[in-house]
């Protein structure tokens, strides 16, 4: 993952975020990672099944190392729980559009926009959605009600197809035709 991020880094300023399980980032090492992590050219970290609740020596070692850190919102989501993402989150909080595992879908969760809309009302950051989107569809009924849109699924398929990764993109933004 970090010389991935080195090679990005070396033709591009766009942020990364990487994403990750705890697991690996404390067999590494935390500060080790988070050190590693930001030479690499690495700006935050999103690990999947950490709650913020356990997060502050992560977050810690992340902020000494100048990394910001993300959490996860689900549907499920309390409030006080959105609370406490958005609290600990830097830079934007992630939304995940349906519960259940991630990968490509045909449809989104209908009630989506109602719960996008809701969380948008109780917390300060930017929302980033993912998770299933994957067709033109999703991001035409995501694109004004949200901040970002994640179509990490769509482009792991992609690569493992030998299909180009800006060709999805392109076609999730523009005709569908990458979907």
């Amino acid at each position: 993952m970090l010389a991935i991020a080195a090679a990005i880094r070396e033709r591009s300023e766009i942020p990364l975020v990487a994403f990750s399980y705890l697991n690996p980032i404390m067999r590494y090492g935390t500060e080790a990672f988070a050190r590693d992590a930001k030479a690499a050219g690495v700006d935050a970290l999103l690990l999947t099944d950490l709650p913020p609740e356990d997060g502050a020596s992560l977050r810690k070692a992340m902020h000494d190392a100048g990394l910001g850190t993300v959490f996860l919102l689900a549907p499920t989501s309390t409030d006080a729980r959105i609370r406490a993402i958005d609290k600990a989150s830097d830079g934007f909080v992630y939304y995940v559009s349906t519960t259940g595992v991630t990968g490509t879908r045909s449809e989104l969760d209908p009630a989506l926009l109602t719960r996008l809309d809701e969380v948008r009302a109780k917390v300060r950051h930017p929302i980033a959605v993912g998770f299933g989107i994957s067709r033109h569809e999703h991001y035409q009924m995501l694109r004004d009600r949200c901040d970002a849109i994640v179509v990490g699924s769509a482009i792991v398929r992609a690569v493992g197809e030998g299909r180009s990764a800006g060709a999805v993109v392109r076609g999730i933004l523009g005709n569908g035709s990458g979907s």
